[in-house]
């Protein structure tokens, strides 16, 4: 409302776009709540239909470590593979202490950032 009155009657086409959102995810919401009382009717059908969900949830919420792994594997030679989360972005030889992280590149300087970030808040 303080939106419209600042910047013109206009931007109450913001508000019509939130209801419209709200109502499209609660109408998905009901859709997918029908679809799985039908299914879990049967019993036995029931437990595959719990353990599809669960496995399906573990893996998109995956998908992201899996991609990084993946990319970290192709993208550095097999000496600067990291052993753990402390190690990204650094050599052999910086794990000894005798090198500075590698963060003269823009992938290293992110890579240390995101390790800086998670000691701080852990994301995982």
């Amino acid at each position: 409302m303080g939106v419209c009155l600042n910047l013109g009657i206009h931007m109450a086409l913001g508000l019509v776009l939130a209801v419209v959102f709200y109502l499209g995810i609660a109408a998905w919401t009901y859709y997918v709540r029908g679809l799985l009382a039908v299914l879990m009717e049967n019993k036995r059908r029931r437990r595959t239909v719990l353990a599809v969900i669960t496995v399906g949830f573990v893996l998109l919420f995956q998908l992201p470590n899996l991609a990084t792994q993946i990319y970290l594997r192709r993208a550095k030679p097999a000496s600067q593979i990291q052993t753990g989360p402390w190690d990204m972005g650094r050599t052999p030889a910086a794990r000894s202490g005798s090198e500075t992280p590698a963060t003269d590149t823009p992938d290293g300087a992110v890579t240390s950032a995101v390790v800086h970030a998670n000691a701080v808040i852990p994301f995982g």
